[in-house]
């Protein structure tokens, strides 16, 4: 499975969905027959929008992520017509957690965004330690969303197979003794997330931070985010992921408060750095100039 459009594109689509499907939420006046019947084929066009992003944006088309949209709601689905307002209302809050769960989770899947990236080979040969330190960081990426993430689907997505059935606990246990993760067992496997003991270990095995607090994160924003690129340009810096990151936080930092900001970015790097493969320079620049810290990158 891959994902055949640009990551930015795929984000921008299901940040969409998710707009237009809260907007359906809070729709009011549907106090007539006329008014009702709109709503319900609004909610049903709504639905197939969402589910033809996921089907459109892969290869194949029926993938896990658009099985997992399809039924991440069930319930009464198709005669909308008599279910209480309050049952659709509810279907489309579960749907839209399900698009945003989805996009979370293909934005930390290499082997989905990427698959001829050179450094996937690599982690065939990984020891434990290594996978290990990937599932932190992966589930420090999706931190802190409340949710547990199948483990087995975070090691495949990024190219790390799972040889037999109980690999996954395997390599779990450890972190789940050592309180780093916390696990919950499912039909479908093992999930995680990370604790915050887990956070703190990923930020010191990574970063040494000097906090300074600062404005807001937008002040001066776009003159940030062009001094970053011409710098990269600049320097010879070439990997895409590097900008769909950069053009990702520039349309996060009118959205968070500095802490959230700081916590974002910081999350992006640690990604970039362990598994993709970028130069502590670089991150360093870019967290630097986001941010106004000083950072030391190990």
């Amino acid at each position: 499975m891959r994902l055949i459009i640009p990551l930015t594109t795929f984000e921008e689509k299901c940040d969409s969905l998710a707009t237009d499907g809260n907007n359906l939420i809070q729709a009011a006046n549907v106090d007539t027959h006329e008014k009702l019947s709109l709503f319900h084929s609004d909610v049903a066009a709504w639905d197939a929008k969402s589910k033809a992003c996921f089907q459109k944006s892969f290869e194949p088309e029926d993938n896990d992520f658009y099985k997992e949209y399809l039924y991440s709601y069930q319930s009464g689905e198709g005669n909308r017509s008599s279910m209480p307002m309050a049952s659709i209302h509810n279907e489309i809050s579960t749907k839209v957690q399900a698009i945003i769960s989805i996009k979370d989770f293909v934005k930390i899947s290499d082997l989905i965004i990427n698959p001829e990236n050179p450094e996937l080979n690599k982690r065939k040969e990984f020891a434990i330690a290594q996978k290990e330190e990937l599932l932190l960081t992966k589930l420090y990426s999706l931190y802190p969303k409340g949710k547990f993430y199948s483990v087995r689907n975070i090691f495949e997505y990024n190219g790390i197979a799972m040889n037999s059935s109980d690999d996954d606990i395997k390599i779990c246990e450890p972190l789940k003794q050592i309180g780093d993760i916390e696990l919950l067992e499912t039909p479908q496997g093992i999930t995680a997330k990370l604790t915050e003991s887990g956070v703190k270990i990923v930020e010191k095995s990574f970063l040494h931070i000097n906090q300074d607090p600062t404005t807001h994160p937008s002040i001066n924003a776009e003159a940030k985010f062009n001094a970053i690129i011409t710098e990269l340009n600049n320097s010879g810096i070439v990997q895409d992921i590097v900008f769909e990151e950069i053009n990702d936080l520039r349309q996060l930092i009118y959205k968070l408060t500095q802490k959230q900001w700081k916590e974002v970015v910081l999350g992006k790097l640690v990604d970039l750095g362990v598994q993709q493969s970028v130069k502590n320079d670089t991150l360093k620049l870019i967290y630097e100039k986001l941010t106004n810290e000083k950072v030391v990158f190990e």
